[in-house]
């Protein structure tokens, strides 16, 4: 996501980029000249997001906040790299406050996802239940705000062990509401997988999709930068059986019609043991296409015993899986970010960047 417009009146761009440790927060906010109208944070998983929402509602009482917790901070602050340090135990907390200049409204919804089944290995609830269920929940979201899509989006933070970002887009489009662009991310965490947390300066919370209405000032638009280091092969892979909610693909249609694991479908296109495959899987992941875009669907693990492929993703019986090949990153992402400039009135007054972990794993 990328701000373009003019200088604010006080000379600075509108746009405040801490980065710090938490014990050091309250004083790095007591130097924020002004009154934010928007803050966005992210909190390394070790620091305590209850105390970090608390130092910024001790400062900036009644500002729209949300915070998730991250599996590696971005930061392009004076003096940092965009990938900052990902260490275990870490202690960082990386925010953007953003004046009136920038953005003029902005107001936080927590929508609950009823995630909660999918985070166990029981029975999970019915397809439509949980659409309907979404429906609801987005129907009887308060929104004061005036919606207009040419000065308003909706970033979104998503529990990303919830298994929902899906089944939310799905409810949104059937609920009817809200008719503006929706584009954010997914809260990181530990790579145990245990935990990942947001907050909407109120409540802690998981099983729950933090939604921040966001008009743009006069003079201020928006933009979305999308870029991924991946180029589409010729293997295709029809999936026969998988499992939606949980992330699963078991059988999908060879070349002669048959349906085979998907484990074995790569082991024959890559022409190798089962041992190997993991290996050969490093510079390929899956997508699939929407209106002729790709969309990456990264596997999470290769489960010989169970004989299915688990993605970070979901992936539905019926669809097609796109074998891709990874592309050199810099390269790529510069390409991309010229494409996105292209006619654009001028330099971005700053982006809201939300990056997957695997891209940081293999292009650290």
């Amino acid at each position: 996501m990328k701000l373009f417009g003019r200088q604010s009146q006080n000379g600075r761009a509108g746009i405040e980029t801490l980065q710090t440790r938490s014990g050091e927060l309250e004083s790095r906010l007591a130097a924020v000249r002004g009154t934010p109208s928007f803050i966005s944070g992210y909190v390394a998983p070790d620091v305590d997001i209850d105390r970090v929402a608390q130092a910024i509602k001790a400062r900036f009482p009644g500002v729209a906040l949300t915070l998730s917790t991250t599996a590696g901070e971005l930061c392009s602050a004076a003096g940092s790299s965009l990938y900052c340090a990902a260490s275990d135990g870490r202690d960082r907390v990386v925010l953007q406050l953003f004046d009136r200049s920038v953005i003029a409204q902005a107001q936080v919804v927590a929508i609950p996802l009823a995630s909660e089944d999918l985070r166990q290995n029981g029975r999970v609830m019915d397809y439509r239940e949980r659409i309907e269920r979404l429906v609801r929940s987005i129907q009887g979201a308060q929104v004061a705000m005036d919606i207009d899509h040419r000065d308003t989006f909706a970033y979104v933070l998503f529990d990303g062990l919830s298994n929902s970002e899906s089944f939310f887009m799905e409810a949104l489009y059937e609920a009817g509401r809200f008719p503006c662009l929706f584009v954010g991310g997914s809260a990181g965490g530990k790579l145990d997988f245990k935990d990942t947390w947001l907050h909407d300066g109120n409540r802690r919370l998981n099983n729950h999709v933090l939604v921040t209405f966001l008009k743009m000032a006069p003079q201020v638009r928006f933009g979305v930068f999308k870029s991924q280091n991946f180029e589409a092969t010729q293997t295709r892979f029809q999936i026969f059986s998988a499992s939606v909610e949980r992330r699963q693909v078991n059988l999908v249609i060879d070349e002669d019609g048959r349906a085979v694991s998907l484990i074995d479908a790569l082991c024959r296109t890559f022409g190798c043991e089962r041992s190997q495959l993991s290996a050969k899987l490093d510079s390929h992941s899956f997508a699939i296409r929407v209106n002729g875009e790709l969309f990456v669907r990264s596997v999470a693990t290769l489960d010989f015993d169970h004989d299915r492929v688990d993605f970070y993703c979901d992936v539905a019986p019926g669809e097609e899986l796109v074998l891709v090949r990874r592309t050199p990153f810099a390269a790529t992402t510069e390409r991309d970010f010229r494409a996105f400039m292209s006619n654009k009135p001028g330099q971005p007054l700053a982006g809201m960047f939300n990056d997957c972990v695997l891209r940081r794993l293999y292009n650290g």
